[in-house]
């Protein structure tokens, strides 16, 4: 407004400041709470001129740096982020001296209209932390704290990288399992079966320097990877030296525990791409050292990755042979050595393979054992003696004590259904009980003893004979003997075929104890394996009952075991030694 002279209005001008004043009240209300929020944030925020110099920081900050705003402000931050923009991070300390991993990001900005740059902190110690033991935990066995199977895997992958750069380095891998871990899991448990596992991987760690890789792969399963050495030998050397060590035994519960290493190796070649092919022929060549009766190491050859093969094809195949019924029961006489009279028969399995013809049983039993397949193998097998017991029925009834002998697996004796499975198909065949005899190894009857002495009071009890087969090879027992349902010793063929001398002085003791002791207990013993004259005549000496073996019949199909039963063939007209 302005006024005349005489204090009177010429002219007014006015102007309407209440959207400006609104606009300043929104920027302080603005700034006021993009302030709160920059205080209440976890991030730690920073504003730094073009000299590195704190000008601003919020409350996470200073918590970050333990310091107040006045002993930050105008201070130095001491990295050097004013040139940079982007992601980084640094690793702080603060006024405990505890490490602080920093997630930083660098803008640049605009600071009372002078350029300056934005930092924002971020505490990624915990997240780091957490990605290291998700680290640590993809990378090693929690048990034992060794490296596991994918750790072991990659730094095979690096060796065999390093064996194509350098042709003369040469590397080993040691596949180790423990011989007994399983007897000690079941007998003693399961918590003392891992504290055997940390102890074995203690012991390993020892006999290796601190540039071997020593890990666990599962279950009682080791491996050692031997890098840079000079020759196979040095990993004969270190494998015996390992085998050796185990024999001493193992502190754990309070108690000593010996469990012996069986050790595959695989030799380094120019041949592996991958570390599954070095792992699979380690696994192989250990399972050589298992098969040749453990406590011992095999260096890998290709003959075993030839019958690797070979048993995939077998297992495939044996599975398609017993949905078509590729199987026959062959029948081994079992004959009285003082009448030469047919007393009954071993039930014999044989694969007629379409293309490969007769393949021997020591080839497929034990992979179908392995595989599981034994149990419906074995099924079939005493359904098929069943059959044929009730088509020769009008045949038995001149033989007296006849019995067919069909041998039980492991894999069957651990089949909780065991009972109900053989009852089912004797009820169901209409077989006369007394005419089956089952055999059962002396060791599979060790291994489970209680349930096995369960199994045969049933057999006892429905008039089925039990017959101990390859009797004195296994862990011999008295008690066992004493307290059991034993119809029949088996005197295993491998203590026949020592017998090649009849003279008089000539002693073999294990037979005559064998001998001895069953006629205490009032149980017959059959001698199998039987094959000259002379072996026939030392055993009628010894007091032997019956016997099996070429001499008399090789196993014959169910045609011609017949004839036997029909009198249409007959037995050989063998002498019997006198006096």
């Amino acid at each position: 407004i302005t006024y005349d002279p005489k204090n009177e209005v010429l002219y007014s001008f006015m102007r309407d400041i209440t959207q400006q004043n609104r606009a300043k009240n929104a920027l302080r209300k603005s700034e006021s709470n993009l302030r709160t929020i920059i205080n209440t944030t976890t991030y730690g925020i920073l504003i730094l001129d073009q000299e590195g110099k704190i000008r601003f920081v919020n409350e996470a900050a200073m918590i970050f740096f333990g310091r107040s705003e006045a002993e930050l402000l105008g201070s130095d931050f001491g990295v050097p982020v004013c040139d940079q923009d982007g992601k980084m991070e640094i690793e702080i300390f603060n006024q405990k001296q505890d490490a602080r991993i920093i997630n930083i990001l660098v803008s640049k900005i605009d600071w009372q209209e002078k350029p300056a740059t934005f930092v924002s902190l971020h505490d990624i110690t915990e997240q780091k932390r957490t990605e290291e033991s998700l680290r640590y935990q993809a990378y090693h066995d929690l048990l034992t704290g060794l490296p596991n199977r994918r750790a072991v895997m990659e730094r095979i992958e690096q060796v065999l990288d390093c064996q194509h750069i350098y042709p003369n380095y040469y590397f080993a891998l040691l596949f180790i399992d423990l011989d007994r871990f399983k007897i000690v899991n079941d007998s003693l448990g399961q918590l003392v079966g891992d504290q055997l596992l940390i102890e074995v991987a203690k012991r390993l760690k020892k006999q290796v320097t601190q540039f071997d890789y020593v890990a666990r792969l599962s279950g009682d399963e080791f491996v050692i990877l031997l890098e840079n050495i000079s020759s196979i030998e040095e990993a004969k050397t270190i494998a015996h030296d390992i085998r050796m060590d185990f024999h001493e035994p193992l502190e754990v519960a309070g108690q000593h525990i010996v469990s012996t290493v069986s050790i595959g190796i695989a030799f380094s070649s120019h041949n592996y791409k991958t570390s599954l092919e070095v792992l699979r022929d380690a696994d192989n060549a250990m399972y050589r050292a298992k098969s040749r009766g453990k406590d011992r190491y095999e260096v890998f050859d290709q003959t075993m990755h030839t019958q690797a093969l070979r048993s995939l094809t077998l297992e495939r195949e044996l599975r398609k042979a017993l949905e078509e019924k590729q199987f026959e029961i062959y029948y081994q006489p079992i004959i009285c050595l003082k009448t030469y009279k047919l007393m009954g028969a071993e039930a014999l399995i044989r694969w007629h393979h379409p293309q490969e013809g007769l393949i021997s049983p020591g080839e497929f039993i034990p992979l179908a054992e392995e595989i599981g397949i034994i149990v419906p193998l074995g099924a079939w097998v005493l359904d098929r003696v069943c059959q044929d017991l009730e088509s020769w029925q009008p045949l038995l009834e001149k033989f007296e004590d006849f019995a067919i002998s069909v041998n039980l697996s492991g894999r069957q004796l651990q089949m909780s259904d065991l009972c109900e499975t053989i009852d089912q198909i004797i009820d169901q065949r209409g077989t006369n009980p007394r005419h089956l005899k089952f055999e059962i190894t002396e060791t599979l009857l060790i291994d489970n003893l209680e349930y096995t002495t369960m199994v045969m009071e049933h057999f006892r009890s429905r008039d089925i004979c039990i017959s101990i087969d390859d009797f004195g090879t296994g862990y011999s027992s008295l008690s066992y003997l004493h307290r059991l349902p034993i119809h029949t010793l088996k005197i295993d063929q491998s203590f026949v075929a020592e017998m090649q001398d009849y003279s008089e002085n000539t002693r073999y003791p294990i037979i005559e104890a064998i001998v001895t002791l069953a006629n205490a207990l009032d149980i017959l013993v059959i001698a199998e394996g039987i094959e000259t004259l002379i072996q026939m005549q030392i055993l009628q000496r010894l007091g032997c009952e019956f016997g099996q073996g070429y001499l008399f019949s090789r196993p014959i199909p169910e045609r011609d075991f017949r004839a036997f039963l029909t009198g249409h063939k007959v037995l050989p007209s063998l002498p019997q030694i006198q006096g």
